[in-house]
């Protein structure tokens, strides 16, 4: 079976996104959040299209721009042993075609940043 199963984070991350949204428009946040779905849909038929952050992250994550939300998610790689789930702090259960939601972050277009 094919799909997406999430980190316990990133539920709260999806309802604070859209309660944030729908202080001012209601509509608008049901579209937001259905972009961020359909983007997991994608993102579970095309896992790769992500792009990778080595300077952040050792971890094999992957990131995803959906409007001005950043998804982070790691394609599932059905060849980790059980010990490398085990030691694996954000572990979820995932099969062959899946991805794992871990996080999504509001991108703030109006402050600059400096890395």
């Amino acid at each position: 079976m094919s799909g997406y199963a999430f980190h316990p984070e990133a539920f709260t991350d999806i309802d604070q996104l859209w309660e944030y949204i729908a202080e001012h428009n209601i509509d608008a946040a049901d579209r937001v959040v259905a972009d961020i779905f359909a983007a997991l849909r994608t993102l579970v038929a095309s896992p790769n299209i992500g792009h990778r952050r080595p300077d952040l992250t050792a971890r094999p994550l992957r990131f995803h721009l959906v409007r001005d939300s950043l998804i982070a998610y790691a394609p599932d790689e059905s060849n980790r042993t059980p010990k490398e789930d085990a030691a694996n702090d954000r572990n979820m259960p995932c099969t062959a075609d899946r991805v794992r939601l871990l996080q999504i972050a509001a991108i703030d277009a109006t402050s600059s940043s400096t890395a």
